[in-house]
């Protein structure tokens, strides 16, 4: 069964999907965690997800498709390449908030 919460970026967890400018975000496990406490800020959490309407979203228009591209380098073509296409990064601290369906 489908949940569909609201939740703020600590409550996240890998496998939600986070519905974001249109798009439906399956958060990959493991996210990059930075610690700004020390100078007056809080824990930053940023998850790597894959952008699961890829067509809708690129068809909408309204996400620039390089927004959505990672890049690696080609040892043998001695060159950056596009990676994936699908890519999107939830980030933020305690106070931001996500529509989220968890569940399915």
């Amino acid at each position: 069964m489908t949940e569909h919460l609201n939740l703020n970026t600590t409550e996240l967890q890998a496998g939600d999907l986070v519905h974001t400018h249109g798009m439906r975000v399956r958060l990959q496990p493991d996210p990059v965690i930075i610690d700004d406490r020390e100078f007056g800020g809080s824990l930053v959490y940023a998850w790597r997800g894959t952008v699961e309407n890829l067509t809708e979203v690129l068809a909408e228009g309204f996400v620039p498709p390089s927004f959505l591209q990672t890049e690696r380098w080609d040892e043998d073509l001695h060159r950056w390449v596009i990676d994936k296409r699908d890519q999107w990064t939830i980030q933020g601290n305690h106070l931001a908030r996500w529509a989220v369906e968890r569940g399915n």
